[in-house]
């Protein structure tokens, strides 16, 4: 399951009908990664809408990606598109009142990815449709929405609840959205509230990365802290990557792709733990070694 980060300035209108939709190539037959991500969404996968500046809606998907011609409601300044598309359907939730990005986008863009970011260093909307948004963007954007009345927890739970049938899976999903922010503070707690290599101690920096992805863990470990390391930017973002990883005893292992040079380049410098590991982070130190890490 993963979270999505849609800019509709042209479709918002339209798309409120309880979907998205995206050309399936561009120019030439070239396919932007924008519309590319449309085939990557889930069932359960959650998507911010953001509109003139602002995060107006939360959705969840109802399922994948399938193939649709260009709505007929969709303006006459679409009609460049072509008719060959894809659609998602999903259930929107709107935000009340919408979030503005401006006055948080400096502290936003510390959780986006550099490259394929919904916005650009200066704070504006990145042209293009469909980005991904890491976990830890989306906890943060999650925590911003709403009131006192209606926080963007209680707007999550309620489009999950009418975008997924089964109550089990209802529960396991909001459980594991709204879990996030949950694994965050306990990772954090776990080690003190500082960098596990650095001892670098600012919080807005400091990353709680999975061991075992997101992507391939289920519920309970996406949830566990154990599965989690404080890490600075420069070594979750190496981690994340495949390019370091650790033995057991704490020994951080490097991969041959990349140069000392390069590594010293970007601040990794530090060859062990500070702290010593639980038994209880072994077997998914043991996953990423195998199956993150590049040799």
């Amino acid at each position: 399951m993963a979270y999505w980060w849609v800019s509709q300035n042209r479709t918002w209108k339209e798309e409120q009908g309880g979907y998205l939709w995206a050309p399936k190539a561009g120019k030439k037959g070239r396919i932007p990664h924008h519309w590319a991500a449309m085939r990557e969404v889930r069932a359960g996968d959650t998507i911010f809408s953001y509109v003139k500046k602002k995060i107006s809606a939360i959705s969840v998907a109802k399922g994948e990606a399938y193939d649709c011609p260009r709505p007929k409601e969709f303006p006459l300044s679409t009609a460049q598109w072509g008719n060959d598309g894809l659609r998602i359907d999903v259930a929107y939730e709107p935000a009340k009142p919408p979030l503005s990005v401006k006055p948080i986008a400096e502290e936003l863009l510390r959780f986006l990815p550099d490259r394929y970011s919904p916005l650009t260093q200066s704070g504006s909307g990145n042209q293009g449709y469909l980005f991904h948004v890491p976990p830890v963007a989306a906890t943060f954007l999650l925590e911003k929405i709403g009131n006192a009345e209606s926080d963007g927890e209680e707007i999550l739970k309620r489009v999950v609840a009418r975008s997924v049938a089964s109550e089990t899976t209802r529960e396991a999903l909001t459980k594991s959205r709204i879990g996030q922010g949950r694994f965050r503070e306990e990772v954090m707690a776990l080690y003190g509230g500082r960098c596990l290599v650095t001892g670098f101690g600012e919080k807005g920096l400091l990353r709680a990365s999975h061991v075992k992805p997101w992507s391939d863990s289920n519920n309970l470990e996406r949830l566990d802290p154990y599965n989690g390391l404080l890490l600075s930017p420069s070594y979750d973002a190496a981690f994340d990557a495949g390019y370091i990883t650790f033995e057991n005893d704490g020994t951080i292992q490097f991969s041959s792709q990349l140069s000392k040079e390069a590594f010293e380049s970007i601040g990794i410098l530090s060859n062990c733990l500070r702290q010593k590991l639980d038994a209880r982070h072994l077997a998914y130190l043991d996953y990423h070694r195998k199956t993150v890490f590049l040799p």
